[in-house]
């Protein structure tokens, strides 16, 4: 079987979801390559700023290495930005969703809100 022959989920049988499974593992496994994908993607265009996105969350994660930071949190510096390849204005809400299903509740909000501390800034 190449495909699955259904059109709506209630028409497919338990061959064909049997099927889909592994692919679906195949999709997830593939995520981490997705998200270094997005951040490598931030690199060059410097938007006015004297570093571009990429070298920013180098920076990022590297802070929060060094304050003592878990490995979660810091994973979570090296890619709160990636939404900005995908939707600038609400970059922040996107990486949290992207990122929500693997990481907890507390860096799930700091990655959601963090546009708004950027505002303290960018907002007067």
């Amino acid at each position: 079987m190449e495909t699955v022959s259904f059109t709506k989920m209630e028409d497919g049988t338990k061959e064909e979801y049997a099927f889909l499974e592994p692919l679906y593992i195949q999709c997830i496994d593939g995520i981490p390559e997705m998200l270094l994908g997005l951040l490598k993607r931030m690199q060059g265009d410097r938007l006015g700023y004297q570093i571009d996105r990429y070298q920013h969350s180098l920076q990022t994660a590297t802070r929060a290495e060094r304050d003592g930071s878990d490995e979660e949190t810091i994973v979570c510096a090296l890619l709160h930005d990636i939404g900005d390849v995908l939707a600038p204005d609400n970059h922040s809400q996107v990486a949290a969703a992207i990122l929500q299903p693997y990481i907890s509740e507390r860096n799930y909000w700091v990655l959601k809100h963090h546009g708004l501390f950027q505002g303290y800034y960018y907002f007067h």
